[in-house]
């Protein structure tokens, strides 16, 4: 394989996390840099979905090996089919790399199933509405909801502000969401460059 490194961060649970550097003294505090260093540990986990789906998105993220990403990301939700995590991602992988959208779309409301007030899952699944689906109302509708859910999630305030100024056409309330977005995450790198683009070609 040739892992590069994961150029987006992964939700993973601070206890996997442990479990990994309690069971091998080889892996590295800064794996996600290195994250070919987590193949060794696949006989170990096989049977984690948590673990799987991690595998199966550095598949993905880094190597662009989706028929693998894939098979894995099927072997976690096969161990755990209410996981919110693993079948956000695998709606993520079917809505990003296969284009899969009807079945996209039934992922990440599964997820949401599993988690309904998780910031991150409604947030995803308003993404989809607003860019593939065009379902401007509804968008807003899981934008609200997320925000509600979670009023300091960075990236969900910073895409509901650039959803308030190419689609609405709310440029002062757009700005607002961007200042609130970037004062808890301030080197949030999606955010910093949505907003750029907002003070350079719209304001």
């Amino acid at each position: 394989m040739n892992l590069g490194r994961l150029k987006e961060p992964y939700r993973i649970s601070p206890k996997l996390i442990a479990q990994l550097h309690e069971h091998t003294a080889s892996l590295p505090e800064n794996w996600q840099v290195h994250p070919e260093s987590l193949t060794t540990l696949l006989e170990m986990y096989h049977d984690n979905a948590e673990f799987l789906t991690l595998y199966a998105y550095i598949q993905e993220r880094a190597n662009r090996d989706y028929d693998v990403a894939e098979e894995y990301y099927k072997k976690a939700i096969a161990l755990d089919q209410h996981s919110p995590e693993t079948l956000a991602a695998y709606a993520r992988f079917l809505d990003f790399a296969r284009h899969d959208y009807e079945q996209a779309e039934a992922y990440y409301l599964r997820a949401i199933a599993a988690a309904p007030d998780d910031a991150e899952y409604l947030g995803k699944y308003a993404v989809f509405l607003y860019y593939i689906k065009e379902d401007y109302q509804q968008a807003e509708v899981y934008y609200l909801s997320a925000i509600q859910s979670n009023p300091h999630h960075a990236g969900v305030l910073g895409s509901y502000a650039s959803f308030l100024s190419l689609v609405k056409g709310e440029y002062q309330q757009a700005e607002d969401y961007y200042k609130k977005a970037l004062d808890i995450e301030p080197n949030h790198v999606g955010n910093l460059g949505s907003y750029a683009y907002y003070l350079h070609h719209i304001k």
